[in-house]
């Protein structure tokens, strides 16, 4: 047999109702008695739903017996046994472990074992294996290393063999070619239908010539367009690739980023939906309209942008399963295992299932500590334990989880009770262990987060136990290779982890909604589909250059051996798109940016119309100004988005400290959003000390100075050196006595400040300047009369300076990298016009003077000031405040100007945008392009 007999179906509509006809109607063989190789499951599914559908119509059920169904794959063992197990991907990828053992990375070994694996099935579709690669293709390997390489493949793949033979099993590729040379088979081959094959391997030419007692291929085309399909019924390469293909203007739509995309995919469906309803066209093997995804990264985009039309979807295409929350855990916890680090244990935490394990642990760890801070003990108290980590670690800028934990005791315990709870299972350290022992430890990791969980009927959990079913599928495998290979490879927790999501890396995770909904397929299943509308989305050549990128077969080796290259998918493509196009009505959709903004390029079978039409797909993908189907959202109404408005009923605040006065005269938003919502920015996992940490452990050190015999010394080394011995006891508290290099560095910066103020220092006492001891980080408070009602304003104060007749000075420390005077921190404007933009040193004046005992009372004489310990030192780092008792008052004012406006919840409208991070620029949307637009969307 040379090939098959081919009919032609045409492609005036859906194929698969055509090839059901046909298969009723063909009275050559039994129906029963047929093999029908169908492109994928989901094709063979909707065959045989429309050949129980005519059969039904025609009331032929009794005598109906379907006929098997099966993909290519699945098709040569239709047709002999074998006395030994198919050895499994996993089992063939250990295999190679074992041949590869020289070579010295575990993980490097495993990733090549799986190379080696992808290149012998990818051989073994044309009846090859890797010995007949410098025999079948000397020109392409060459001579020298390549040749000499692909030879010691060779002869390693004949150990590869022999171990999987010794462990009771046998490869596929060698199962099936023993069978091609005079295995047993089954006697008297079945008659084999090929349903819409555009390309049918080599492998399994040769089977079909061997076994099958008859061929038939059904062709998706007209009997005109024979000359472009080969023998089998399968797409000829070469004549495609001179085809000229081209997408009308109309049907093709081009516009910007992915989320573009899936807008206009929505309302092409929603319109197409709204005209089935109307003309009423929609028979019953026309069932509506599908979405076809080219590029599967558009899965989710997609279906946020249906769901947002209340268009529920049945998502075939989906994310990739190993993003599913299982995997992502065991993925995590895997390379926490191996370093111990803390961006590793707060991404482990962020994992809401683990999470839920871990909350009553971590409540009983922290139960019996006194959290330092407000902020900490807050977070801990609702059980926020993303934000307590993100505190501690921020904080102590703490790297390893290891060893003794610095910093504030309630932080330690927290992290030490999440890594005890999640190394238990695997224990100590990446140590290595046979892999037949990560992989029970793995599962009863599992087991501890997942064991108890009860799940329901929604499509979230329905998503779940899939993800976990086959995680227990990949798991059960997993310890059968490691039976027959004698326990496994000796790896490290991380490589085994690996080698289960190696296997699944293909594998897409659907969305299911549970009810009736729009279904979404990639762009492989799209020609049998059966929907009377097809909007397809993702035409970009970046998904289309993946498939057959890497690996250990070259483009110039694959054609040499005839294998799938690049033009092979081209030719297929093309034929997809004709026939899409031929068939039924179709929607293209694609994109000129990706979602990091990167430039596309249109796949090749968009440009493969006649020239004039190419050169207008090149020019409009490349236009700038208004796309395709785009809409204005000023123009449509679509979306609210914009800021929050403060809510009239907001609780406001009766006590503040004196700093918060400056962040309502910045911005009374921001004032809104920090001090009467209590919003903060928490750093994600800083890789050094953050300002304010810096700033906090240099004001520590200062503060027990000012407490300590040497701050009385007029010798500079004397105060440098305890500054010193202050400075690593306080930083040990805080990062440990082992610091990241980055906060090292820092420790160095401050020692440079530390020494600059010494000498300062020893110069004040020298001048008879003292510290008192008794206001030094000393809380104080004053009220502030407005309108009768006191409000309490708080602060610390850092020192207050006396001298026997100079009287005394309120000095507060000031660590940022610009130095600056209390008049340029505080005033702004043309010099007649002076406005206070900060109350800090008057508000402390007045709680000075308000703090009783102190000596320090009205008309007495009291100098305020900052010492600047700033990046660029100076020889005198302490700026006096020039202000006088009528500055003083007129600041006061300004602070009863503020509070009255927080009582009248005066919150609007933002003011300038800071020169520095908050924290809070996406909510004020300081960097939109269009601010002032976007504020105007404020809404309640």
């Amino acid at each position: 047999m040379t090939g098959a007999e081919r009919v032609f179906l045409g492609w005036d509509g859906a194929i698969l109702p055509r090839a059901a006809a046909w298969l009723l109607a063909n009275e050559s063989h039994p129906l029963a008695d047929l093999v029908v190789v169908v492109p994928g499951r989901r094709s063979g599914r909707l065959l045989l739903s429309h050949l129980v559908a005519i059969v039904e119509r025609r009331s032929m059920a009794e005598a109906f017996v379907p006929p098997r169904i099966v993909t290519p794959g699945e098709l040569p063992e239709l047709f002999y046994r074998t006395p030994r197990a198919i050895a499994s991907r996993r089992e063939r990828v250990l295999a190679w472990c074992e041949v590869l053992a020289g070579t010295d990375d575990i993980a490097e070994r495993i990733a090549f074992a799986r190379d080696l694996v992808q290149c012998q099935d990818e051989l073994g579709e044309e009846g090859l294996r890797i010995r007949d690669v410098p025999e079948r293709a000397p020109a392409a390997i060459g001579a020298g290393g390549e040749a000499e390489r692909w030879q010691s493949l060779a002869a390693l793949e004949v150990d590869q063999l022999a171990r999987i033979e010794r462990g009771g099993g046998t490869d596929p590729t060698a199962a099936r070619l023993v069978a091609l040379e005079g295995g047993v088979t089954r006697g008297g081959g079945p008659a084999v239908v090929l349903c819409c094959l555009a390309a049918l391997r080599g492998l399994e030419r040769r089977f079909l010539e061997s076994f099958a007692s008859h061929v038939t291929a059904l062709v998706g085309a007209p009997e005109s367009e024979a000359a472009r399909f080969d023998a089998w019924g399968s797409v000829d390469v070469e004549a495609w690739r001179r085809s000229q293909v081209t997408v009308a203007k109309e049907s093709l739509l081009l516009v910007d980023r992915p989320r573009d995309q899936a807008r206009v995919v929505a309302s092409q469906v929603e319109a197409a939906l709204e005209r089935v309803e109307v003309d009423g066209t929609a028979a019953e093997e026309w069932p509506g309209v599908t979405v076809g995804l080219a590029d599967p990264s558009l899965s989710g985009v997609v279906v946020e942008a249906l769901a947002d039309r209340g268009l529920p979807v049945h998502d075939a295409v989906g994310r990739p399963l190993v993003s599913s929350a299982p995997w992502r855990l065991l993925l995590a916890a895997g390379s926490y295992v191996e370093k111990r680090a803390t961006r590793e244990l707060a991404r482990l935490v962020r994992h809401p299932d683990l999470e839920r394990h871990l909350a009553p642990l971590l409540d009983a760890a922290v139960a019996a500590t006194q959290p330092a801070t407000r902020d900490l003990r807050l977070a801990l108290e609702a059980g926020d334990w993303l934000t307590a980590l993100d505190l501690y670690t921020s904080e102590t800028a703490l790297e390893p989880t290891t060893g003794t934990l610095p910093g504030d005791a309630a932080g330690a315990a927290l992290v030490a009770a999440a890594d005890a709870a999640i190394l238990t299972p695997f224990g100590e350290g990446p140590e290595l262990r046979p892999l037949a022992e990560w992989t029970a430890r793995i599962q009863n990791f599992l087991l501890r987060v997942y064991g108890d969980r009860s799940l329901g009927d929604d499509a979230a959990d329905r998503a779940l136990a899939r993800a976990l079913q086959r995680l227990a599928d990949e798991l059960q495998s997993q310890a059968q290779a490691c039976v027959a290979s004698g326990g496994g490879p000796l790896v490290r927790l991380r490589d085994a982890i690996e080698l289960l999501a190696g296997e699944v890396a293909g594998e897409s995770l659907g969305v299911d909604s549970g009810g009736p909904s729009i279904e979404m397929i990639g762009w492989l299943e799209l020609p049998l589909d059966d929907a009377a509308r097809l909007v397809v989305a993702g035409l970009d050549e970046t998904s289309a250059s993946a498939v057959l990128s890497g690996g250990l077969l070259s483009p110039p080796l694959r054609r040499s051996l005839g294998l799938q290259d690049a033009e092979t998918l081209h030719a297929r493509d093309l034929y997809y798109l004709e026939l899409l196009m031929e068939s039924r009505e179709t929607t293209f959709v694609t994109g000129r940016r990706g979602a990091q903004n990167e430039p596309l390029a249109p796949r090749r079978i968009l440009l493969a119309g006649a020239t004039r039409e190419l050169v207008e797909t090149v020019l409009t993908f490349w236009s700038e100004g208004r796309s395709d189907g785009e809409e204005d959202d000023a123009e449509t109404g679509e979306t609210g988005f914009g800021p929050i408005l403060p809510s009239p009923d907001a609780p406001v605040p009766d006590r503040l400290p004196a700093t918060a006065f400056r962040d309502y005269l910045s911005c009374p938003y921001r004032f809104y959003l920090r001090h009467v919502l209590g919003l903060r920015q928490v750093r994600d996992l800083p890789g050094e000390l953050l300002p304010g940490d810096f700033g906090r452990l240099l004001h520590a050190v200062l503060g027990r100075f000012a407490l300590s015999p040497a701050a009385s010394s007029d010798d500079p080394d004397v105060i440098t050196r305890a500054l010193f011995e202050l400075l690593e006891e306080e930083a040990a508290l805080r990062s440990g006595r082992t610091p990241r290099v980055a906060v090292r560095l820092q420790l160095e910066q401050l020692r440079r400040r530390l020494r600059s103020f010494a000498a300062w220092q020893a110069s004040q006492s020298s001048a008879g300047w003292t510290i008192d001891r008794e206001l030094v980080e000393v809380r104080v408070e004053a009220a502030l009369d407005v309108d009768g009602t006191p409000f309490i304003v708080t602060g610390r104060i850092d020192r207050v300076d006396r001298h026997p007749t100079a009287g005394a000075r309120l000095l507060d420390y000031k660590s940022a990298e610009q130095a600056t005077t209390p008049e340029q921190a505080h005033r702004a404007g043309k010099r007649d016009q002076r406005r206070w933009i900060d109350l800090q040193l008057p508000l402390y004046e007045l709680m000075l003077r308000q703090h009783g005992g102190v000596g320090v009372s009205a008309g007495t004489g009291l100098e305020l000031g900052f010492i600047n310990l700033g990046h660029r030192l100076s020889a005198e780092p302490m700026a006096i405040a020039p202000w006088t008792a009528a500055d003083l008052a007129d600041a006061q004012a300004t602070a009863r100007d503020v509070v009255r406006a927080i009582r009248a919840r005066r919150f609007w409208p933002p003011g300038e945008a800071p020169p520095y991070a908050d924290g809070f620029e996406g909510l004020v949307g300081d960097s939109f392009p269009d601010r002032a637009r976007y504020l105007s969307r404020g809404s309640c």
